[in-house]
């Protein structure tokens, strides 16, 4: 099973093009290393991700947005951190970005529906899901604590919905300037 472009410009392993989280949709996570994996990462949020990768960051989900009448679902990535600096590393990047307007941050030290290429309807222990982290990026961390960072994840007033429309592209910039100048290199662990 794959992630698979669809008409409309999304990319994801749902059945139909048009689903969201209500309704049944999925999208894979890939390894950075998979030799495709910029055909299963929608452009708007492609460079942020390399941009992470190059600083050592490992991208597990990412959307660059889509904002119609059918569907709220925010630009977000959301980033694996392994090793034992992990959370300094996570307080470095909220630290640096959280002056962008519109942003937002989730932390967790589990993220449901991660393995491989099937969809998994129950909580997997800790042990087994990092386990499928460290094949999934050629790794060998005993923990790992996850990092959405996500821009304008609300809209539901005329306001919000009007600062995201002016503000989306500038933000969208800040943040992968800000992930630039981030000092880690991709050796780092």
């Amino acid at each position: 099973m794959k992630n698979k472009l669809f008409p409309n410009g999304r990319i994801h392993a749902s059945e139909e093009q048009d689903l969201d989280y209500s309704n049944g949709y999925l999208a894979l996570s890939v390894s950075p290393f998979d030799k495709n994996f910029d055909k299963e990462v929608e452009k708007g949020v492609l460079s942020h991700c390399h941009e992470f990768i190059r600083k050592g960051f490992l991208p597990i989900s990412s959307c660059e947005g889509h904002f119609t009448k059918k569907h709220y679902m925010p630009f977000y990535i959301m980033i694996a951190i392994g090793g034992k600096n992990r959370l300094d590393r996570i307080n470095d990047i909220i630290n640096k970005t959280s002056k962008i307007p519109g942003i937002h941050y989730k932390i967790a030290e589990q993220q449901a529906n991660v393995k491989g290429d099937i969809r998994v309807n129950y909580s997997l222990e800790k042990e087994q899901e990092y386990a499928e982290l460290n094949r999934l990026f050629m790794r060998n961390h005993q923990e790992y604590t996850y990092l959405w960072i996500g821009l304008f994840k609300d809209d539901k007033n005329w306001k919000q919905n009007f600062v995201r429309r002016i503000m989306f592209n500038k933000c969208k910039k800040m943040l992968l300037k800000s992930i630039e100048e981030f000092d880690y290199d991709a050796a780092e662990d």
